[in-house]
């Protein structure tokens, strides 16, 4: 028998994980497949390279879920690898069951993956976060804050893949999460000393206003227009474009009148 194990589709069954067994006893295990019960038996192998249907079996996500947080010498980034593929996979199919019991572990696992000294462990980390984004929308409702503080963080990786992956993660959370939850991370991040950090932030106060109306993004200026002015005086061009392009989008959204109202405060060039 071959000792690697297909998924066929998280909605089929096809489990076998044996351990050494006792005093050279034969050890089985029954399975369901496609509504049919087969008997398959010992074949020794690693649980880790095991493909395992997470709606049926109970213990699989958490050996997942072990496997991906272990950092031992002995676990391999491959393993790593595929227990990720594994989650993202889990992710697409959206069992409610599966979902509403280890949300929250997997979550934890997976943000935290995101500091992993293994820039293809870190890719396919922020491949899972999107894919959440999109299938677990509701549960990744009550998690936003945290989500996002982790992708700021991450925006700034020295790899370019990871860092460009991870600002597309923001951009989801930006235009699909509550705007003033968004906000509630972004505004306070505005005074921030790092420049890649502060034009990341500035960046995406302007996606979050285009989705206020215009009573919503007057409540909220006084919030952070001082900020924006203060920033515009930063000696990184990069940062002052970032502020000039928002404060754009806030007289475009407010109109002339409204604008005179905060003109006054603007910095002099």
């Amino acid at each position: 028998m071959d000792n690697t194990l297909n998924l066929e589709g998280l909605a089929t069954t096809s489990l076998q994980i044996d351990g050494p067994t006792n005093g050279g006893q034969v050890a089985s295990e029954v399975f369901r497949s496609n509504g049919e019960i087969r008997e398959a038996g010992n074949n020794n192998h690693d649980v880790t390279a095991s493909k395992i249907n997470p709606s049926e079996c109970g213990p699989s996500i958490p050996q997942i879920l072990h496997l991906i947080g272990n950092d031992s010498a002995d676990t391999a980034s491959s393993s790593k690898r595929d227990g990720l593929q594994q989650l993202v996979e889990i992710s697409v199919t959206n069992d409610v069951s599966v979902w509403a019991k280890y949300f929250n572990q997997i979550l934890t696992i997976v943000l935290g993956v995101l500091d992993c000294a293994d820039p293809t462990i870190r890719e396919l980390a922020l491949s899972l976060i999107i894919e959440m984004l999109k299938n677990q929308k509701i549960m990744m409702e009550d998690s936003v804050e945290i989500v996002i503080e982790k992708l700021l963080h991450v925006t700034k990786d020295s790899v370019p893949k990871v860092s460009n992956d991870a600002e597309h993660c923001l951009s989801v959370v930006l235009c699909q999460y509550d705007p003033f939850r968004c906000l509630s991370v972004i505004v306070p991040l505005l005074v921030a000393e790092d420049e890649k950090t502060l034009v990341v932030c500035i960046n995406c106060l302007t996606k979050v206003m285009g989705r206020l109306s215009l009573d919503e993004l007057t409540a909220q200026l006084p919030s952070f227009l001082p900020v924006l002015f203060e920033a515009f005086g930063n000696q990184s061009a990069d940062v002052r474009k970032a502020v000039v392009f928002c404060l754009v989008d806030i007289y475009i959204m407010l109109g002339r009148r409204s604008y005179r109202t905060w003109r006054g405060s603007m910095p002099r060039s």
